[in-house]
């Protein structure tokens, strides 16, 4: 119970420090400030809600999982306002750990919300979804050659956009084509690295990582991915699909967008193979 109590109080404190490091970026250049106004106006939100969450509805390895995201993000959002780190990097750890603050309303689920915690998950419904997120995901794949057939498969930026546009026909063909895309989008780069690795699933995230990540990036940025992606993978499965609204749908589609754009925007390009 101490620990966990004393990692909610540390995952508070960098989501207080956050807004005012997200300042300090949008301040340096245009190209920032897109990435550095989503968590700038996210990490508020997050906040609230994470602020009502009982500190034992997260495990100790839950809340590590987030305070890595976020220590993260104002490590780099540091560097970024003393430096020229490349903005792609900044983007990529700004996605990311957005996409860990998504994890943490699918895994509180069950927990009974407080008034403050609804106000907060429905900011950050808002937000996500006035964020270019589509649009960053159909740049990075065009960016990645994931435009492109491999192996005789469907390339991922095709099956994104037909999971687009099954938007308004129920939850299983949108969600499910998301989640191929995504897949697809993995398969693919996995196929590009330059040293194929035994391992699947969360394995074959890291090695992507290893191999072809942004060297700006911390060493477990891909870890902390593997970890969003086998949460996500598991709410775009079906499991509850069958009774959600079109909102509802919509806003899963959002947050899974998130996690395409953390992955992809951690990639650097020169250290795939062609095909």
């Amino acid at each position: 119970m101490a620990e966990e109590e004393s990692q909610k109080k540390e995952l508070l404190g960098l989501l207080s420090e956050a807004p005012a490091k997200a300042s300090l970026v949008e301040k340096l250049a245009q190209d920032l400030q897109k990435s550095a106004h989503l968590v700038g106006e996210l990490a508020p939100a997050v906040r609230e809600y994470v602020e009502q969450v009982p500190a034992t509805s997260l495990t100790p390895e839950e809340w590590s999982h987030q305070i890595k995201g976020w220590r993260s993000f104002n490590e780099f959002a540091g560097k970024v306002a003393t430096s020229f780190t490349p903005s792609v990097s900044f983007s990529a750890t700004s996605y990311a750990a957005t996409s860990s603050s998504n994890t943490v309303v699918f895994v509180t689920s069950g927990v009974i919300q407080t008034p403050q915690m609804q106000n907060a998950e429905i900011k950050i419904k808002r937000i996500l979804h006035r964020a270019p997120l589509l649009e960053e995901a159909r740049a990075s794949m065009r960016r990645l050659r994931l435009d492109q057939r491999s192996v005789g498969e469907r390339p991922a930026l095709d099956l994104l956009e037909e999971a687009h546009a099954s938007l308004g026909t129920g939850p299983t063909p949108a969600l499910v084509t998301l989640r191929e895309s995504i897949w697809a989008a993995i398969s693919q780069l996995n196929r590009r690295k330059p040293k194929q690795e035994a391992g699947s699933g969360s394995d074959m995230l890291t090695s992507i990582g290893r191999q072809c990540g942004w060297a700006h990036l911390d060493g477990s940025y891909f870890e902390r991915l593997a970890v969003d992606w086998d949460i996500l993978v598991r709410e775009l499965s079906g499991r509850k699909q069958k009774a959600m609204s079109g909102q509802q749908v919509g806003e899963l589609f959002d947050k899974a967008l998130v996690f395409a754009n953390a992955l992809l925007s951690g990639i650097d390009k020169t250290r795939l193979k062609l095909s």
